[in-house]
Formats: C-alpha cells, sequence, structure tokens
C-alpha cells in the first residue's frame, strides 16, 4: 500500500479460468511453473489468474472479514460466480499461534457460520484453504506483515517497543518468518489449486533492494537476500509452489530512476541489474499500484495524466513481462466514489488499457469486501456487487480471440459420412496402438462393452496412441474436416488412481492443444465407466490432419486406466444418439433453432458452458438448426457456439437493466430466461411476491423488446438452508415461494395467448445436485438442458404444428400444483392443527413450517388438508408439498409458546456406503438428537432412528437414487460429503 496507508480488505471469486496449450514441456519444475511471463500448471495448462484479496486473516479478527453477515463458504461461492477463479489470502504470525476462539476475536454470525464456533484462527485457515479448494479456486498465501496491527515495513521485529504488535511479545527474526514460510507451505501442500506464496507484502521504509545506498548499508534491510533465502525455504517444503516477491518503494542507489513517485511494493527497478537468485521458472514478480484514492503522486497532478503514467509503469516493472510473469498483487480504488473522486476512476480505465497493450491479464483486485477505508471493495456496503467494477475487471480479463478453422485441400466426403471406428475389441485395420513409459494390453478382464478393452498401465507422464498406418506400416493423415469428435469410454478400473484427474486426450499436431478428460468426468468411482465426446475444434482448432489420438498420463505418479470403443464422430451428419442426457424424441423435426439467447446470472453461464452444452447437442440431434446469441463469449463452453447472455452476481434489475441493448445488438428469437437466484440467495428485505412482481416486470420489458419472440422463463434451482437477513426467511423456502409465483405469472400470460411458456427447471434439481448450496455442478446442467429441450419440442414441434401447452406422458402420478387460498388458525403453539383451505392437495406428504421441514400432512379432500405444527417449528410460512410441486401461504403461522434448541449436525462418514431399497446406512458426528427426516438422493422420505448424539441409522427408502445423504431436524440439515450408490 501507500505511504498514506489506510488496512485493506481482501478475498477472490470464481469460476475457475483455465487456457490450454502444448501439453509437452520438457524437463518442466514439479508443480506450477514461470516461463516466459506467463503462469502454467504441471500438466503444461496457462493459468490467467483472475483474482480478488480477501482480508481478515491478518487483521485483528484473524478471520475474514464479515461473517456477522455473511457466511464464509457463500463468500467463496460468490467469489466464483462473479468469474473470479483465485483469491490472494493475507495472513500473520497471529493466524498460525493465536489460541483465542474466532468468535471471541469478533462476532460471528453462528447460524451463517456454525462450523467456525470454538475454532482458533489457524483452524479457520484450514477450513478456508479446503473449501476455497474443493470450489476449483487457486489459492495464492500472502505473509502480510510481522503484526496484526498495521502494515509493519520490514519482515522482523527487533525493537523491543514494538513487542507488543505480534502474537508472543517478543522479537520476530527472519528465521521465525522462514520458518513460517514453511509451514504454511508444507501444511497446504496436499491442496491442489494452493498454488504459491507471496512472501511478504509491500517492504518499505529502510528497506533498499541491495547495495548501493550509502544512507542504508546495514545488510539486514537488504529485500534481494532476504527474498532468496525465503524462496529457498518455501521450495524445500513445497516444490509445487511459485515464489511471489513484490517490489520496494525506492533504491537510491545512483543506476535507478529515483523520481519516479512509488507506492509500497511497485518498484522492481533493479531486478533490471541486480536480478534475484530464484529459479526463473518459480518467479513471480507482483507489484502493488494504486491510484489517487489511495496515494497522491505528483504525477496524478501533470497536465497530460492519465496519458503520462505508462512511462512510469514501464520503468517501474513493465520492462519485466516478457521474461517473467508480473502479477498485479494489489490494484483497486473507489472508483469514483473516493476522495480521488473521477480522477480515481481515470487512473483504473488507464491502468487496464496499459495493461491489455502488453497483453498482462493477471492480477488480483483489492479488495472483496467493502471495510477498505481508502478502496471499498468489489461489496459496496449494503454488501451489493459494484457492477462497474466488475465491468472493468471483466474487459481486463477478455476472453481468447475464436480460432477460426483454415481449409484444407481435401475433397469432402458424403454427406453420410458418421463415424470411424479406431478400437472396439480389437483394433480396426490401418490403426495400431502403441505406448511410451507404459504398458498397454488389450484384455478381456475388465470391459465396457463387447469382449475386450484397452488396459494401461502408465508410468509418470506415460500413454498410449492409436497411431493412423497404412499396410506397409507409413503415417496417414487423417483428414480433421470428416468429423467433429473424439468418443471413447473410459475408466479408472477398479482402484481409483490418484492422477485420473490429470489425465489429458490430444492429436499429433506439433502445436496442437490437449483437453482433461476431467473436464468431462467431474469424479471417478471404482470399477465405473464413462463415456466421453471431445469437440475435435478444442484440440485441433486449426482443423488440420492429424496421424496420432494420444491419451497421456500427465502426472508425476503412476496410473491404471482403461479405453474402450475409441471413435472419430461427424455429430452434424450422424443421428446416432449419445449417452448425453439432452436426447432426442421420436425423430420429430423442430422448426429453426436460431437466435437462442440464455439469459440470466452466473447459473446461465454455468460449469464449462453449464446446461448450453447438452441443449445445444440435443437440438441438433432434433435436426434443428441451433445458434446462440449474446453479448458474451465462454470460452470454456464445451460446443462450438460460445455466445451467451449470463452474468455473474446479476440480479433481476441487473439483467433488466440491460436487456433492451442486448436485445437490440442480438435479436434473439427464443430467450431462455432464468433469474433470481441472486436476489433469494443473499440479503434481501423483499418476500417472495416482491421479487416474482420484478420477474414479471422484466418479462413485460423483453416482450416489448422482443414481440415475437418465444420467451422460456425457468424456475431457479433450489437452495440449500440458510437463513437470509433481515426479513429473517430461509432462502430454500424463498426458492421455493418465488417459483410458485414465476409459474402462476408465466402460466396466466401462455393462457391469455402470449409466447411465454414455464419451464420447471427446480423440478429436476435437489440440493445433492449443488456444488456449493447454490449452483448445479456440471452433471445436474445436463438435466436443465432436458427442460428446456422438452420445453423447447413442445412449442416448436413442426412449422404445422399449434404452439399449446402438453403434458408429457408418463407412467408415474401426475400430481397437480397446490394452491392455498387461506389457513385457520394464524397461531398457536406446538401440536396446533392448522386447515389449508385451496386445491390440487391430493397426494401432498410433507409440509414444512418456518425452519421445521417435517410437519405431518392430513389430505381432507382436494381443497382441503391439515397440517400439525412440529417441535421446532419457528414462525414462516407453511409449504405443503407433492412429489412434483410446493405451495407455500402467502403470510405466516406464528408459534406461541417456548420451542426446543436444536444443534446443527455433523456428519463425520456412514456406512455402508452402496447398497440396494432397505439397506441400513449407520452415520457417524454430531448432533444427531432430535433428528427425524432424511433424504437420499432424489428421495426425501427415509426414517431415521437417533442411537445417540453421536450415531443414528436410516434404511434407504424406495424411490432413492444415488446421492448424498441429508439428515435433519426441525432446525438444521446436514449432508454427507460423498454419495450413498443405490444397488
Amino acid at each position: 500500500m501507500s505511504k498514506g496507508f489506510v488496512y485493506r480488505v481482501f478475498q477472490a471469486f470464481a469460476v475457475a479460468a483455465l487456457f490450454t496449450i502444448a501439453a509437452t514441456m520438457n524437463a518442466i519444475a514439479a508443480g506450477y511453473v514461470a516461463q516466459a511471463g506467463k503462469i502454467y500448471d504441471a500438466t503444461g495448462q496457462e493459468i490467467q489468474i483472475r483474482g480478488v484479496s480477501h482480508f481478515g486473516f491478518n487483521a485483528p479478527i484473524l478471520q475474514p472479514q464479515y461473517l456477522w453477515a455473511m457466511g464464509w463458504k457463500e463468500q467463496i461461492a460468490q467469489i466464483k460466480s462473479l468469474g473470479f477463479n483465485a483469491i490472494r489470502v493475507p495472513f500473520v504470525p497471529d493466524t498460525l499461534y493465536n489460541k483465542t476462539p474466532v468468535n471471541q476475536l469478533s462476532y460471528i454470525d453462528a447460524k451463517l457460520n456454525p462450523e467456525l464456533i470454538g475454532k482458533t484462527p489457524l483452524d479457520v485457515l484450514d477450513l478456508w484453504m479446503a473449501e476455497a479448494d474443493r470450489q476449483g479456486m487457486y489459492i495464492l498465501l500472502d505473509f502480510h506483515s510481522v503484526s496484526m496491527v498495521r502494515q509493519y515495513p520490514t519482515w522482523f521485529l527487533s525493537n523491543p517497543a514494538d513487542f507488543n504488535l505480534i502474537y508472543n511479545k517478543q522479537a520476530y527474526t527472519k528465521e521465525n518468518w522462514t520458518r513460517d514460510l514453511a509451514f504454511v507451505a508444507q501444511r497446504y501442500a496436499h491442496l491442489t489449486h494452493f498454488f504459491g506464496i507471496d512472501i511478504y507484502n509491500e517492504p518499505n521504509g529502510t528497506v533498499r533492494w541491495s547495495t548501493g545506498d550509502s544512507s542504508v548499508t546495514n545488510p539486514i534491510y537488504f529485500w534481494k537476500p532476504a527474498a532468496e533465502l525465503a524462496s529457498k525455504a518455501v521450495l524445500a517444503a513445497n516444490p509445487n509452489l511459485l515464489i511471489f516477491v513484490q517490489g520496494i518503494n525506492g533504491n537510491y542507489d545512483g543506476i535507478e530512476n529515483s523520481s519516479i513517485p512509488t507506492n509500497w511494493g511497485e518498484n522492481f527497478q533493479p531486478q533490471a541489474y541486480q536480478p534475484l537468485n530464484i529459479p526463473n521458472d518459480k518467479l513471480v514478480l507482483t507489484p502493488h499500484t494504486y491510484g489517487p484514492d489511495v496515494f497522491k503522486k505528483s504525477s496524478f497532478s501533470a497536465s497530460t495524466f492519465p496519458a503520462n503514467l505508462a512511462a512510469d509503469w514501464n520503468t517501474l516493472f513493465g520492462q519485466f513481462f516478457q521474461k517473467h510473469p508480473v502479477v498485479f498483487g494489489e490494484w483497486g480504488g473507489k472508483y469514483g466514489q473516493g476522495t480521488g473522486g473521477q480522477q480515481d476512476t481515470a487512473w483504473q480505465n488507464a491502468f487496464v488499457d496499459y495493461l491489455l497493450s502488453k497483453g498482462i491479464r493477471n492480477s488480483f483486485y483489492w479488495c472483496y469486501t467493502p471495510n477498505s477505508g481508502d478502496t471499498g471493495g468489489i461489496l459496496d456496503d449494503s454488501l451489493n456487487v459494484r457492477q462497474d467494477k466488475m465491468a472493468l475487471l471483466k474487459k481486463l480479463w477478455g476472453s481468447p480471440t475464436p480460432v477460426v478453422p483454415q481449409p484444407v485441400s481435401v475433397t469432402l466426403p458424403p454427406t453420410s459420412v458418421g463415424s470411424k471406428a479406431i478400437f472396439d475389441d480389437a483394433m480396426t485395420s490401418l490403426w495400431a496402438l502403441s505406448g511410451w513409459s507404459s504398458t498397454a494390453t488389450v484384455q478381456s478382464q475388465f470391459v465396457k462393452s463387447g469382449i475386450s478393452a484397452v488396459k494401461v498401465d502408465a508410468t509418470t507422464w506415460g500413454g498410449i496412441s492409436f497411431d493412423s498406418r497404412d499396410a506397409n506400416w507409413k503415417w496417414v493423415d487423417q483428414p480433421a474436416n470428416l468429423y467433429t469428435h473424439l468418443s471413447f469410454d473410459v475408466s479408472a478400473g477398479p482402484v481409483v488412481g490418484a492422477a485420473m484427474s490429470t489425465l489429458m486426450a490430444s492429436l499429433d499436431l506439433g502445436w496442437g492443444l490437449s483437453a482433461k478428460i476431467s473436464n468431462y468426468v467431474t469424479s471417478f468411482a471404482p470399477g465405473a465407466w464413462y463415456h466421453v465426446e471431445i469437440p475435435l475444434s478444442l484440440m485441433n482448432p486449426k482443423g488440420v490432419p492429424f496421424r496420432k489420438i494420444i491419451i497421456q498420463n500427465s502426472s508425476t505418479t503412476n496410473l491404471t486406466f482403461y479405453i474402450d470403443k475409441v471413435e472419430l464422430v461427424n455429430r452434424n451428419t450422424s443421428p446416432t444418439s449419445t449417452a448425453t442426457p439432452a436426447t432426442t424424441s421420436g425423430g420429430t423435426q423442430l422448426q429453426s433453432c436460431t437466435s437462442i439467447m440464455p439469459l440470466g446470472d452466473s447459473i446461465t453461464l454455468g460449469v464449462n458452458g453449464g446446461y448450453r452444452n447438452n441443449l445445444y447437442t440435443g437440438l441438433q440431434q432434433n435436426n434443428c438448426g441451433i445458434s446462440y446469441v449474446g453479448t458474451q463469449s465462454d470460452p470454456y463452453a464445451r460446443v462450438a457456439d460460445k455466445d451467451h447472455e449470463g452474468h455473474p452476481g446479476f440480479t433481476i434489475d441487473n439483467i433488466a437493466g440491460s436487456v433492451n441493448a442486448w436485445t437490440a445488438s442480438t435479436q434473439p428469437s427464443i430467450i431462455l430466461l432464468m433469474a433470481g437466484t441472486n436476489d433469494t440467495a443473499w440479503w434481501t428485505a423483499e418476500n417472495a411476491d416482491q421479487i416474482g412482481a420484478r420477474h414479471n416486470a422484466l418479462v413485460d420489458r423483453l416482450r416489448t423488446a422482443r414481440p415475437n419472440a418465444w420467451i422460456f422463463v425457468a424456475s431457479i434451482p433450489p437452495q440449500a438452508s440458510a437463513i437470509i437477513q433481515p426479513n429473517n426467511i430461509d432462502r430454500a423456502v424463498l426458492t421455493q415461494q418465488l417459483n410458485a409465483v414465476i409459474r402462476k405469472n408465466v402460466d396466466a400470460r401462455a393462457a391469455s395467448g402470449e409466447r411465454v411458456r414455464f419451464v420447471d427447471v427446480n423440478s429436476v434439481l435437489t440440493t445433492a445436485d449443488l456444488y456449493d448450496g447454490i449452483h448445479p455442478t456440471e452433471a445436474a446442467h445436463a438435466k436443465v438442458a432436458q427442460k428446456f429441450l422438452e420445453g423447447i419440442r413442445v412449442v416448436l414441434g413442426s412449422p404445422s404444428t399449434t404452439p399449446t401447452v402438453t403434458s408429457p406422458t408418463s407412467t408415474t402420478p401426475v400430481y397437480k400444483q397446490q394452491g392455498i387460498m387461506s389457513f385457520s388458525p394464524s397461531s398457536g403453539p406446538v401440536g396446533t392443527v392448522v386447515t389449508l383451505n385451496g386445491s390440487g392437495f391430493t397426494g401432498s406428504n410433507l409440509a414444512w413450517v418456518g425452519n421445521a421441514h417435517n410437519a405431518t400432512v392430513n389430505v381432507i379432500s382436494d381443497t382441503q388438508a391439515q397440517v400439525t405444527i412440529p417441535a421446532g417449528t419457528t414462525t414462516g410460512a407453511i409449504g405443503i408439498f407433492n412429489p412434483a410441486y410446493v405451495a407455500f401461504t402467502a403470510s405466516s403461522f406464528t408459534v406461541t409458546g417456548s420451542t426446543t434448541a436444536y444443534q446443527q449436525q455433523g456428519i463425520m462418514n456412514f456406512s455402508p456406503s452402496s447398497g440396494p431399497v432397505g439397506t441400513v446406512v449407520t452415520l457417524n458426528g454430531s448432533g444427531f438428537s432430535g433428528s427425524n427426516l432424511a433424504w437420499v438422493g432424489a428421495a426425501k422420505n427415509a426414517a431415521v432412528r437417533v442411537i445417540s448424539d453421536t450415531q443414528v441409522q436410516l434404511t434407504i427408502p424406495a424411490g432413492a437414487t444415488t446421492g448424498a445423504i441429508g439428515i435433519f431436524n426441525p432446525t438444521y440439515v446436514a449432508f454427507t460429503a460423498t454419495s450413498f450408490t443405490v444397488q
């Protein structure tokens, strides 16, 4: 930070952003690698750092900021949803050694953060690091200061008057510093996404780079040898990491240009003539730079501002960007709302333009939460997302320029070409199997289909290739434009090797791109086979001929895996159904599906393209010419068409404010709208009717903008239970209430003849389909795609089909949407019988009352039902469920008298992990007293037997599907970390 120091705050977001490059890197260093100004992971894939800082572990609270108003897991999830993929986490010695429970250091909302109560700061850091890693966020630890009170200029503390600033009130030596750096490097070495350590934040004051300044001659203040010492300690403890080194604020040695005003950590001029003795493949330069909101430099007053800044930036750090990665560890400001006013806006805009001119897109923005005095945060004081800051960051992040396939001089085949078999029980003629650093055998003990499969025992960086050769064993080129996909089945076999996550497929193009198989198979189970189809456009964007199909163990760990039924397929001409969930239905010819706009928030953006992938394939298989439109392009989508209008963090109002411009520029004929999650998942003072009214107004705006377009309005996915302030409502309940309002509004529009239809996405998802309690997994997006496909098929069936709303035939019971007109009494103690009047109650079998999710239902008739208020009920809406729908009362039932206090459950393990319906499963953990309901996959009616507070049993009920087990008491719910497999 600058000389006018105010402690700034720090956190990060994300959707993981990986650009692929040639996978082969000879003699690379372990783990993460710096090379020619870029950062790569161990597989050779370039990483673009879309980072944000998250403040708190370095401050007196020794925990992430704003836990008094937010959940710690939700913070990470929100960061990810906004498009960040990396988080810089500052810490101090107190973080590691202070034994005071964090809830005694600062108020924490225990309902939102139950896991943290009673934990030490190091315990909390352990949990935070593991969760960020689980959510796929890259993590940079930052040794921020020797003091949790202020930014100390040096990495040691030897003044007795200052000993009260650190945890043990003793001197803190450079040996203590390197010890603690090595400690965290080793402690979190098991986390895949922990990629570096920023060894000390903003060295300043008497600190000099090295010798040369006659006014500072004591080597204790020399930053270069200190950084080199720290790097050795870190790499000895964890050789996978990168070393992030900050600059200083002045060297005054007669060589560097000392007339340029600098921020703390900004000046790297001495690196040009006294370079750091740190391995180049591990060194990252991480300057800090700020505008007038933080420190008023003389250069900001020049008549040529901000054009004059680029020359200074070139001198201070820009000269190194082609040799070393230059990743900005901090930059930011209040962007027009601080002391610098519009000058700070001009500074930030100019800085982004400068970075783009250099091709630099890696940085950590300061910061996430709003309590940084001079910069503010990505969130404002009301915890709303600063969309202007996010727009600036998205400009910096950009999107890779799509590569247009170049024509090749090959005679095109007839359009009937569908596939070429490579291996199916045996190698196809003119193809051969070969391997390197591996043993590849065609065996019959473990196969997907037929009689044989290829078994590969690969050592490190080993693999196999399917070679295209003629009868004389000479290479034969395969014309790439005949096919659209590489198709194969893959399995880990009986034992899942740790390196399965790094398995990659590629073609032998010399420069070609590799595709991680883990992007298509999110996790491997023992003995299970998975079907994978990788678009050739990802591996061969120029469409050139190739001779090999390569499947490689890109890991330092030996690996056994199995491959079966390898094909090159043409999905543009082949009607063959694949294993994608968005399936065909009778080959019906659909009308044109061009100009489809996927519109919404981060769920529309999705994971690696989200539902857009499977919907694209499904519509292609229905012979419906499809194209997506939108102002956004998603480089990680698995289909060729990457356009969309999914905006992470956007609320209904954010979308409504821009749809006129978006629709005017893209002219959609079909709009897929899914919005409202960000209006219900976080802070809100509105009820479902109020949110639904804004949602309905958004539909009006879309109809006005595109009166002839078909609008498919989706319900929003379920959300994990959490209490939302200030109206103290469970967001899981609010989600269902909003979906009921959306359905009612859309059905009314359809009945009046409008081209608006309801798509019930919520009906096919459960909380087990969410990777963070809010966002669907990549696998869950396939279910979403199927619902959109069904809706589009009903409306666009054929040119002669009259658009009507029909119900698909089914062998399962048909349930109606309930409607609650009134209920009485409106208050009473536990045990009160409440009568609900309305419609559609036949088949209802469960009710919620406030936070109690276990109320019994007595259906009197289709128009009347009774609910008994259960123990543990809190004042709140009554919800009544059947297996397909739910309806909630418009007002609350008020609970009178005292209620039972229940604990948050914790599940440590369970056994067995698989079995048929009727299997008795034992769960071990804590807080089970009072538990009275369980979910197993899609079944929400499992009986519970409480053995003790630390053990409970449940019987797998009819209708259960493979998925997480959730156990409920009237107040809380906990889910297993892994799935129970229903046999």
